[in-house]
């Protein structure tokens, strides 16, 4: 009896919100056809179990974590996010997949709305977001709709920018500021510009 090959995303965090690539990837997976599953969702044990690729997840400080828990017999096991690189000083097999998970669609400019569906409760009202890709602005509807999506069904109620700079989209942080102020909602959001922390675009 074969078993179906599921993609499994390890989100690389524990106490965090998701970071916006790795839901970004799920939902396009998803999107067509793929079955997937996170092996670390928030407050819930991780389990690294299944046949399929192993997507992991690699920024910041969670690389400590990941070499302790990845299991070292993995067959296929992906890397992806701003560190991926650095997947090679532990892990020799692997595919390097840099910035963004290259090679499955995943257009910088049209990112699907990221449900983070399986990644864990969402507590606090704090969410990671995409203003641009490899210094291509998202549409502003799109963006606007993502943000509907997640005050809707996660109350969230301050948005972080994961962008390493936000200037580089100034014209569009202007407009999403104006559309803010037509929503029934009290957003904040904060970020990096001009190689500072912001919040709100008059600061910038």
């Amino acid at each position: 009896m074969s078993v179906t090959p599921t993609h499994r995303i390890c989100q690389g965090v524990t106490d965090a919100p998701p970071p916006p690539l790795a839901g970004a990837l799920a939902a396009w997976l998803r999107k067509n056809g793929e079955a997937v599953r996170v092996v670390d969702p928030r407050n819930e044990p991780a389990d690294w179990s299944g046949v399929g690729p192993l997507w992991v997840h690699l920024e910041g400080n969670n690389w400590q974590w990941i070499q302790e828990h990845i299991p070292p017999n993995e067959a296929d096991l992906r890397f992806f996010g701003p560190e991926a690189s650095r997947g090679k000083e532990k892990f020799t097999e692997v595919r390097i997949f840099s910035a963004d998970p290259e090679g499955i669609g995943i257009d910088p400019a049209v990112l699907p709305i990221t449900t983070y569906s399986g990644f864990g409760a969402q507590p606090g009202g704090l969410f990671r977001i995409l203003a641009s890709r490899f210094g291509q602005p998202r549409p502003l509807p799109l963006l606007l709709n993502e943000l509907v999506y997640l005050v809707e069904t996660f109350g969230a109620g301050h948005l972080l920018f994961d962008d390493e700079d936000l200037s580089a989209s100034r014209d569009l942080l202007q407009k999403f500021e104006g559309e803010l102020s037509h929503l029934p909602w009290a957003i904040t959001w904060e970020g990096r510009a001009s190689g500072r922390r912001v919040r709100a675009a008059r600061d910038i």
